[in-house]
């Protein structure tokens, strides 16, 4: 069986019987394909089921990870892949999981950024330019319930 049919399949089973959520649906789609697309471009020109093992999974893991992402983004392409396994394994087509072979980064924390003074005052300047009043009155309000607007003068 060709590797694309299957990953089509899975996909089909994700958005109508598992009902995934659209996001979870297009990130998992852009996920797999990204595999697939690696396997063509290193030495599987058409692949097929046969090449999903251990050792391409791995190898992809590998060349995932020296892309310079944070870990919490190597789990991300990682997890599809393991669930696609796993549909696999319940519908018979294999008999374990090779995705389990990797074993996954811990994810670490996200990065939340916040908004300096100076970016906080630039937003405030902006609201006063609105021409739409109630729009330009939203907006303020919105800006004051940020805890950190709360020391700016120019509020």
């Amino acid at each position: 069986m060709k590797l694309i049919e299957s990953i089509e399949d899975y996909l089909r089973y994700l958005q109508h019987e598992q009902g995934a959520a659209k996001t979870t649906y297009k990130s998992y789609h852009a996920y797999l394909l990204h595999f697939y697309q690696w396997l063509q471009a290193n030495g599987y020109p058409d692949p097929t089921l046969d090449e999903f093992t251990g050792a391409t999974i791995r190898r992809y893991f590998y060349h995932v990870s020296n892309k310079g992402l944070r870990p919490r983004s190597v789990y991300g392409y990682m997890i599809p892949l393991r669930s696609y396994g796993e549909f696999l394994v319940s519908q018979r087509i294999l008999s374990e999981n090779p995705a389990t072979v990797v074993r996954l980064p811990n994810k670490d924390a996200a990065i939340r950024r916040e908004a300096s003074e100076e970016e906080i005052a630039a937003l405030l300047a902006a609201v006063d330019r609105q021409r739409n009043r109630q729009r330009a009155i939203f907006q303020k309000a919105v800006l004051r319930a940020c805890p950190k607007t709360r020391y700016i003068q120019s509020i």
